[in-house]
Formats: C-alpha cells, structure tokens, sequence
C-alpha cells in the first residue's frame, strides 16, 4: 500500500495531544478527544488492508502475525517494567492484577459491572490499545463472513451500538462504546477502494468537507442549553467521530496537495513515525517522574516538561533499537498476491444514510 505521509503526520499530532492532555494544566482542554483519531486512522488502515488482499486463511495469517509484531513487542516490554518497578513500590503490582493486561481485557469486566477489580493506575491509557485489538480479531473475520460488498452496512450497526450503548451508561472504556470510531474508519476504505486519486477526490472531496462541517455545527449545538442539546447528547462522540472520519478522508483524497505541504514536515512525519511508543510510553513516565520529582520539590512546570521530554525520547530511542528491528521481521508474513481490486460501492449507501447532498455518480 502507498504509505499517506500526511496519515503520519495526523497520527503523531493525535499521541503529542494524547501527552499535553494528560499534564495537570491541559486536563480540563478538549485535547484529549484525539483519541477518537487514533480509532478513525486504525479502522481506515485496517479496512484498506483487508479490502486489497483476499480474506484466505494465508493472507489472515500474515495479517494477525505482522499485527503482533507491531503491537505486541514494546507492549509486553511496558508490562514487564512496571510490573519489576512496581514490586519496590508503596503499592506493588500483582501478577493477578497484571493478568488481564497481558491479553488485553483489562477492562472488559465494564461489560457487567461497575469495578474492574485491582487496576494499575500507570496502565489505564492502554484501554485505547485493548479496544484496538479486540477489533482486530472481530472485524477481519466479520469482513470475510459477510462479504465486502456489506461493509457499508455493517459499519452503519456498528454506528448504531456505539450511539446506543452510550447512552445505556455502558463504560467508555470498551469495545462496544467506541467502535463507531473504528467502523467510520472502515466505511471511508470501503468507499475509497478500488478508486483512482483523481475519482477519488472529485466524488468525495466535497463530501467530506460537508460532512466535517455539519458535524461540528451539531457538535456545538448538542453541548447548548435546552431541547436540541438534549436530544443531541448521545451523539455528542459521533460528531467527534465524524469530524476525523471527514479530516482523514479530506487527507487521503487530497494526499500530496502543496496545501498539505505542512503535514508532509519532516519533524510531523518522524512525530507519526514514533507515535505509538509516545502514547505507550507517556503514561507510565507521568508516573513514574511525579513521584521522583515531587522528592526534589521541582516545580509543576519542571516535572511536566521532564515527562513530555522523557516520553518523547523513550519513544524516540523505542522506534529505533526495537521497533524498527522487529519491524524488519515482517518480511517473513508477506501478503499473498494481491487479486484484481474489488470497489466497495459504499457511497450511495452512505448518501442516504448520513449526508443525503447529491446524486451519486454510480446512481
């Protein structure tokens, strides 16, 4: 696949956002809704991936293994250290508190309670990594199940569960709340599958920005007093969705545009390149630096600056001695041959149902 530089740039201003929102003095600013990104750049990706090979037990081999090698590795490194420096601490991890990390349902008990028993307060940002990965093993098989033809639809109902399950009350922290996110992602490769730059940008460049627009109007007025802010409430997430649904799209359709010059900056791209040790790595650092710079009395700005400069050199120093070397093993899971495209005719489907502004052209 043609790698977006641009795509690179968003991810990484999404983790940089992710770091200043969790600093005391940005914890209370809309910064922390980049996460929403994360979801929309991972179901694009994933989705396009999966459109462009055919769903044969090799090719999910392949994807599952290259999956592992990318998430897996500096994860379970992260576990391994503060479950060791947690031993030494006023309260030290357990490994029955440690157990759910490891397989990625740390927070899966919000399904049918309220507590999720022991939790490790370093950890918590990585409910973002357990939702990702249990849509990985969900949606490639859904895809294969039920046809490409269907992706449309199914992300429409994935939609709707989100929508609905938030406003149940369900935890923020799962699957089923978040997968609007995600399934927005999904929808926008399907509706780009199979296009050439050109068909691409004129059919839906328009759309995208339209959809982005009345997006944040709605966002807006469901945060007023009164009737429409209260009716529009649940939907507050979706439109957060859909802002980033239409900034990706508008990305991807305009890719290597001169107006895009900014996001194809050097420091942005390497920013992307290092964005997910940034996100992993920050929490943990947070943590660990409060406590040690607390015992020197550094001042609130000294211990933020130590722990954005700290996650991002961790990250830096990551990518380079141990993602970057295990990434190279992926060349043992290669795709197979890649078969003749199949377009995914999702954009009448996708008129109707969410932005009814013009005739499709395949009408």
């Amino acid at each position: 696949m043609r790698r977006i530089e641009e795509l690179d740039s968003l991810r990484g201003l999404a983790a940089l956002s992710i770091v200043l929102f969790h600093l005391p003095v940005a914890s209370s600013t809309p910064l922390g809704s980049s996460i929403y990104l994360f979801f929309v750049l991972s179901g694009y990706l994933i989705t396009s991936i999966l459109l462009r090979y055919s769903p044969t037990g090799g090719f999910l081999l392949a994807f599952y293994a290259r999956r592992s090698l990318r998430i897996w590795p500096i994860y379970y490194l992260a576990l391994g250290g503060v479950f060791l420096i947690g031993l030494w601490s006023t309260n030290p991890t357990t490994p029955a508190s440690m157990a759910r990390y490891l397989t990625f349902t740390q927070f899966t008990g919000y399904y049918w309670s309220e507590s999720v028993g022991d939790a490790v307060p370093s950890l918590g940002h990585t409910w973002s990594l357990a939702v990702e990965e249990q849509f990985y093993l969900i949606w490639p098989a859904m895809l294969a199940l039920i046809g490409r033809k269907r992706l449309a639809g199914a992300a429409m109902f994935f939609l709707a569960m989100a929508v609905v399950t938030r406003e149940l009350g369900y935890s923020r922290w799962i699957l089923v709340t978040n997968c609007d996110g995600l399934a927005l992602g999904g929808l926008l490769a399907g509706m780009l599958h199979g296009r050439t730059p050109g068909e691409a940008r004129s059919l839906y460049g328009p759309r995208f920005a339209a959809v982005g627009l009345l997006s944040v109007a709605a966002w807006a007025v469901a945060h007023l007093p009164g009737a429409w802010g209260v009716m529009l409430a649940p939907t507050r997430v979706l439109f957060v969705n859909l802002v980033f649904f239409a900034i990706v799209g508008l990305v991807v359709v305009h890719a290597g545009d001169p107006r895009l010059a900014i996001l194809r900056d050097r420091r942005l791209v390497y920013l992307g390149t290092i964005s997910y040790g940034l996100y992993l790595y920050h929490y943990i650092f947070y943590h660990l630096l409060e406590d040690w710079a607390a015992a020197i009395a550094a001042s609130a700005a000294v211990r933020d600056a130590l722990k954005v400069v700290a996650s991002v050199l961790a990250a830096a120093l990551s990518e380079r001695w141990l993602e970057r070397p295990i990434g190279s093993l992926k060349r043992f899971f290669p795709y197979p041959t890649e078969g003749p495209p199949e377009p995914v005719r999702a954009a009448p489907e996708f008129s109707r149902l969410v932005l009814p502004l013009a005739r499709s052209e395949e009408a």
